[in-house]
């Protein structure tokens, strides 16, 4: 991952960085200026993240044309499969280890696809119609190709870490 702006750009394998009041640290980032400081979490900058947070509203706004009967049961279930995406993303990001950000990942993917199943199901049940089934099918599989190729960075990193071991 690279952080980029109009002051540089940092690899997230930097510890630390400092360039006009930016500092970059393994936990996050800290913009100091003006006596004014804001910690951004590395997660926050993780793309699946953010791509994943816009999934989360975008079925948050389609569940409201879902029938009243269904907000405990369906909406009930989506909205907790649906969160625990970007959740899961963030939790693991603040683990210490390669091999417990890959297991949340896997996690986040897992409920990835119970929320598409239920977004089939809610249009099997006429509650959304396939057009809007599909283009949440498309943001859905953007998200699953982001985490996937993050597991598959995270996996490569701790191959190399076991080889380097040995």
């Amino acid at each position: 991952m690279r952080l980029s702006g109009c002051c540089g750009s940092v690899e997230q394998d930097v510890n630390w960085f400092t360039v006009y009041g930016l500092r970059v640290t393994g936990y996050g980032l800290q913009v100091t200026g003006y006596g004014l400081r804001i910690m951004v979490y590395s997660f926050e900058t993780l793309r699946v993240w953010q791509e994943s947070r816009r999934l989360v509203v975008a079925v948050y706004k389609l569940l409201d044309g879902f029938p009243k009967f269904e907000k405990y049961a369906l909406c009930d279930q989506l909205r907790r499969a649906i969160v625990s995406v970007p959740s899961n993303i963030a939790e693991g990001s603040g683990r210490s280890s390669l091999k417990e950000q890959i297991h949340f990942l896997e996690i986040s993917y897992g409920s990835l696809m119970e929320s598409y199943n239920q977004l089939i199901i809610a249009a099997d049940l006429n509650y959304i119609d396939n057009k809007s089934l599909d283009v949440l099918k498309l943001d859905i599989g953007n998200v699953a190709k982001m985490l996937n190729g993050l597991r598959n960075s995270f996996l490569k990193k701790l191959n190399e870490q076991d080889n380097g071991k040995h």
